[in-house]
């Protein structure tokens, strides 16, 4: 990206330079010309970056009321080692290669990190609160999660996918308890701690087109 950026600013200094030669009426000509040139390759330049470049919605407006009443704090402001949940979000997004993140809330003070607001002066729900945030979208592609969905793998995978349509981050769910196998309905025969269950369930992470 960057010598696409340099491309452009060198042919715009070569062509500026070719133009000291050229007198008369053809200069203005000319000029026009090197200006349309120029201009040209630089909204080239721009198309392409805004096409590559990774955007993410992350919606935040859970007041975690099934934490209640043992915990009073707004879910994006959990703290997870110290860290709220929403400022871990921000920064794995961050960290693989995310650069326009928008956090759709009903506050705008949850975090200090560069993000974006989108606010919502009413209950919008969660398709209301993705759609309104959409509109802040420089492309045509952004990844939507949840911010109490914490997974453990590279997004860019998922991002990628859109090309294809929609796309949606599956697991399988994993038993917190260990799963017994009887015989004759009183006989342990078998135990299988935290096993996975045989069925998928989405993880909240999805990537959606405009």
């Amino acid at each position: 990206m960057t010598s696409l950026f340099y491309f452009s600013i060198s042919c715009t200094h070569v062509l500026f330079s070719c133009d000291y030669k050229v007198k008369g009426p053809r200069k203005q000509f000319f000029q026009q010309n090197i200006i349309a040139i120029s201009l040209a390759i630089q909204s080239s330049v721009v198309h392409y970056l805004v096409d590559k470049l990774k955007e993410a919605i992350i919606l935040s407006g859970g007041e975690g009321w099934r934490l209640k009443p043992y915990e009073w704090m707004p879910k994006p402001l959990l703290k997870i080692n110290e860290q709220t949940l929403i400022d871990l979000q921000i920064s794995w997004l961050r960290t693989n290669g995310f650069k326009n993140i928008i956090v759709a809330s009903n506050r705008d003070d949850l975090t200090s990190l560069p993000v974006e607001y989108s606010l919502e002066k009413t209950k919008l729900g969660t398709g209301g609160a993705t759609n309104k945030a959409f509109k802040k979208i420089k492309g045509d592609v952004a990844y939507v999660m949840n911010v109490d969905d914490i997974v453990f793998y590279n997004p860019s995978e998922l991002f990628e996918y859109a090309p294809n349509g929609a796309g949606v981050l599956l697991a399988k769910p994993r038993l917190p308890f260990g799963r017994v196998t009887l015989r004759n309905g009183t006989r342990v025969v078998r135990f299988e701690h935290r096993s996975y269950l045989d069925f998928y369930v989405s993880a909240g992470h999805h990537v959606f087109k405009k």
